[in-house]
């Protein structure tokens, strides 16, 4: 089976390598557009559920419950719960090619989302490759900043030992974003 194709993840300091939801506001984008988006995001068939709730990058006070747990697919993209969130309270969009894939759909695949099993590969690939409309712009790492200082000291005394939180690339990502998060917060 082909892997769904990953969108919507945002970056923290877990998963450094993932796009900034920040990047990608835009209060141009035309409403009937973000509205067509939204309502497709809304229509996702759950793929697997997660044991614990997502939070908003922006920290807006939205709760976590509503951000959800689980990701959703329409057979050929997987994304977030949470992530008609962020394209309806935070004016993002989305990259141009998920836009026109959306809006060439006569009615969401509802058919095809049936045959992805839960165990289907996500490919981030392409999803790591998006900079957005405002690449210099950044949200929140951690959901507050005492977990933003906890997850910090603990890379610091190498403490965390997941083998994807140890490629070069991830250090690399996590030490720019520390970086940010330190100049915002001093």
């Amino acid at each position: 089976m082909e892997p769904l194709i990953g969108i919507g993840f945002w970056r923290s300091l877990l998963e450094p390598e993932l796009p900034d939801p920040a990047w990608f506001i835009d209060a141009q984008w035309p409403q009937h557009e973000r509205q067509m988006v939204l309502d497709y995001l809304l229509q996702g068939k759950p793929l697997c559920y997660w044991m614990g709730y997502s939070w908003c990058r922006f920290r807006c006070g939205t709760a976590a419950a509503s951000m959800g747990a689980a990701d959703l697919t329409d057979g050929t993209y997987c994304w977030p719960e949470g992530l008609a969130h962020y394209v309806h309270r935070h004016l993002v969009r989305l990259p141009e090619s998920f836009v026109q894939y959306v809006l060439g759909q006569a009615s969401f695949p509802t058919a095809a989302t049936t045959a992805v099993p839960e165990s289907c590969p996500v490919d981030m690939t392409w999803w790591q490759q998006q900079a957005g409309w405002n690449p210099k712009a950044c949200s929140f790492p951690a959901e507050t900043d005492e977990q933003a200082q906890r997850t910090i000291r603990a890379f610091e005394r190498e403490m965390v030992l997941e083998p994807s939180m140890l490629t070069h690339a991830a250090c690399k990502a996590r030490t720019h974003l520390i970086k940010q998060w330190r100049a915002k917060n001093s």
